[in-house]
C-alpha cells in the first residue's frame, strides 16, 4: 500500500505543531479560503507522486 498525504486543516495549529516528530507536513490554519486547499491538495500529490518515482538511496 502507498502513503496517503494527511492535510491537517485546524483552528489550533499550536497544537500540531510542537517540534516533536513526526509534525504534520501539510497545515492549514482556519479561517481558510477554498483556494488554499485546493492549492495545498496539489502540493501534497505532487510531492507525494515525485517522492514514489524517485529511486531509494541504497543502504549503507
Amino acid at each position: 500500500m502507498g502513503d496517503v498525504p494527511v492535510i491537517f486543516i485546524t483552528a489550533f495549529p499550536e497544537r500540531l505543531l510542537t517540534g516533536d516528530r513526526p509534525e504534520p507536513a501539510f497545515l492549514i490554519s482556519k479561517p481558510f479560503q477554498p483556494a488554499m486547499v485546493s492549492a495545498v491538495a496539489s502540493q501534497a500529490l505532487f510531492f507525494q507522486r515525485n517522492s514514489r518515482s524517485r529511486p531509494k538511496a541504497a543502504a549503507s
